[in-house]
């Protein structure tokens, strides 16, 4: 995949590279969009908790592998549909 990102942040990540910490610009760039991610889901945290207190209280004594993770999924997308309504 090719990306173009203006010269300004062609200059941030090759700063990044010139530090050491990475090893090239593809490393720079994938630990910036991780990080941007990261930060969008963390309003999830209380929508995260409650679904595993729900999941405790729920008369199922386990959740088939996956299920839990669809449950999640769901309940993100529902909040963040409601916060672009808003």
């Amino acid at each position: 995949m090719n990306v173009s990102l203006g010269k300004q942040l062609e200059k941030v990540v090759e700063q990044q590279v010139k530090t050491g910490i990475y090893q090239n610009s593809s490393e720079v760039v994938r630990d910036a969009l991780r990080h941007m991610f990261l930060e969008d889901d963390s309003d999830d945290t209380e929508l995260l908790a409650q679904s595993l207190r729900a999941a405790r209280r729920s008369p199922r004594k386990r959740y088939v592998r996956g299920e839990f993770q669809k449950l999640v999924a769901k309940a993100v997308t529902v909040k963040r549909g409601q916060a672009k309504a808003a």
